[in-house]
């Protein structure tokens, strides 16, 4: 079954709102150049609403020692985390819009590099759209096409976010068919702040897929 991962969480009322829709994984931003960005005091006091769901901290560019030691303090209440040019837990691939299907990325390459014991540590891959300048959440979505021939040719689960909506999701899930799905401006009213309708509505279609699924 497809997984769901909604991200970039600044209020408690959202926060409780995921937890009932039974969602897998909420994330909360500390990447101080998001517009999502809370303080580690605000994430640990919102993920204490989640019941199920596994809360989820999103940083950036965790390459230097200390920074990477130092997400690992921040996230000790937390079950999981989020990385780009870091070797732990979930890494972030990120893929231009109008990436050549055939394309290969270079954390492809990078993840081929890196020593076994390092590789253990990998738990998933998030396929993101890139954006100069930008992290996640900008609203553009990644190439299905190439999307799919990436996650068929992964060892490591993967997530696929990129401008991921309630109207699309179903879609680009049928033709990807990903370990899970991760939006954060599709399910948005401004950044940071949820609109129910959308969230609801962004489920009830990965669920709906879900349940085609299980019927065949």
């Amino acid at each position: 079954m497809t997984k769901i991962k909604f991200c970039g969480f600044s209020r408690e009322e959202d926060v409780e709102f995921a937890n009932e829709l039974g969602v897998d994984f909420v994330g909360f931003v500390r990447d101080r150049r998001s517009r999502r960005y809370v303080r580690l005091e605000v994430a640990k006091l919102l993920s204490r609403f989640l019941g199920d769901p596994t809360p989820v901290l999103v940083h950036q560019n965790l390459s230097r020692p200390d920074k990477l030691e130092g997400a690992w303090h921040q996230s000790e209440n937390f079950k999981s985390w989020i990385s780009t040019g870091s070797h732990n837990r979930i890494v972030t691939v990120r893929a231009a819009p109008d990436l050549d299907p055939e394309a290969e990325p270079e954390v492809v390459c990078w993840l081929k590099s890196l020593g076994e014991q390092y590789l253990k540590s990998v738990r998933a891959l998030i396929v993101d759209s890139f954006v100069p300048g930008q992290g996640g959440g900008t609203g553009q979505r990644v190439s299905t096409d190439w999307a799919a021939r990436f996650v068929s040719a992964q060892p490591f689960p993967v997530l696929l976010a990129g401008g991921l909506t309630p109207d699309n999701v179903a879609e680009a899930i049928r033709i990807v068919r990903p370990y899970g799905v991760d939006v954060s401006s599709g399910i948005e009213v401004s950044p940071g702040v949820k609109d129910h309708s959308k969230m609801r509505a962004f489920v009830d279609a990965v669920r709906g897929v879900n349940k085609e699924w299980s019927s065949d």
